[in-house]
This record gives structure tokens, C-alpha cells and sequence, in this order.
């Protein structure tokens, strides 16, 4: 028996989700920003059509659809660790305070630009590996994704946060 979700509806679904998705985002962002103005149809259209856009790369599509879902997923899950700290006595407040800070906006960013490339590798394939091609990006891969350099970016970070720490509370 074949339901919405069944695969066979997925290839009609799919573009009409994004539309929606995007159209509605776009139109929200738009009217809340009042980038162009306070006309509502001006931001109608330019959403409208920038979902049309959309629809036209197939690969945009597959960015769409699987960045959407990780998103919702990092959203629930940062929801349950508030509210397993909020049951375990921390103050609302405290939490409020917490969110505002700029090292929790750089990590929900960092995991954001990560599910991002995640999804753009998906759409474009593996671009971000690196191999022993001869070429400027390739060099630029191999030097930035080598392990080394991974490893000692991980360490000047941690540095950095313990030099903050350290002296903030002198």
C-alpha cells in the first residue's frame, strides 16, 4: 500500500517542501528584516521567485533536503540538554545568559558551517578531499585538512579559551 511517505512520493514531495521551505523562510526573513522596503507583495515576489530558483538546481534541492533535517535534529537536541540542566536545578537565567555568550555562538555556528559542508558534499560529491592531483586547490586541501594542521588549529583554540579564562579571573 502506498502512503505519503513511501520513496515513490518522495520525487514529487521533495521540490514542493523545498518551495515551501524556502518561500516561507525567505518571505519571513524578508518581512522581518524590511530589507526592500515595507511592501509585502515585493517581498512576495522575490521570495517567490528565489524559490523558483531553487526548484530549477537539482542540487540546491539536495542541499535543501538534507541540511533541513540535521537543523531540526540539532534544534531538538539543543532544547533537551536545556532542559536537562534547567531539571537539574540550573536557573532559566542563568541558561538565558549562557546562550547570549559568544563561545556558545561560535560552536552552534561551527556545527552549522560543518552540517552545511555535509550537505554540500552530499549534493557535489566528495570536493573537500584531498588527493595528490597537482593544482593550487588540491595543495590548499592537503594543507588545511592535513591532520597536523587540524591538530595544532584544536590546540590554539583550546589555548586560546584557557588564556580568556585564565585571565578573566584574575
Amino acid at each position: 500500500m502506498a502512503t505519503l511517505f513511501s520513496p515513490e512520493f518522495a520525487d514529487v514531495l521533495t521540490p514542493i517542501f523545498v518551495f515551501i521551505f524556502v518561500f516561507a523562510l525567505l518571505y519571513a526573513l524578508l518581512a522581518k528584516t524590511k530589507f526592500f522596503g515595507d511592501k509585502s507583495g515585493f517581498n512576495l515576489v522575490i521570495a517567490f521567485a528565489t524559490s523558483m530558483l531553487i526548484l530549477i538546481i537539482p542540487e540546491s534541492q539536495v542541499v535543501i533536503s538534507v541540511f533541513t533535517p540535521w537543523m531540526g535534529l540539532l534544534v531538538v537536541l539543543m532544547i533537551f540538554i536545556f532542559m536537562f540542566f534547567i531539571f537539574l536545578g540550573v536557573k532559566s537565567e542563568t541558561m538565558a545568559e549562557f546562550t547570549k555568550s559568544s563561545g556558545f555562538a561560535f560552536w552552534v555556528v561551527l556545527i552549522i558551517v560543518i552540517l552545511f559542508l555535509v550537505a554540500l558534499t552530499k549534493a557535489f560529491g566528495p570536493f573537500l578531499m584531498t588527493n595528490q592531483n597537482p593544482g593550487f586547490w588540491n595543495a590548499v586541501k592537503r594543507v588545511v585538512f592535513h591532520p597536523k594542521t587540524l591538530g595544532a588549529l584544536l590546540v590554539l583554540a583550546i589555548a586560546a579559551y584557557a588564556i580568556r579564562y585564565i585571565g578573566s579571573n584574575e
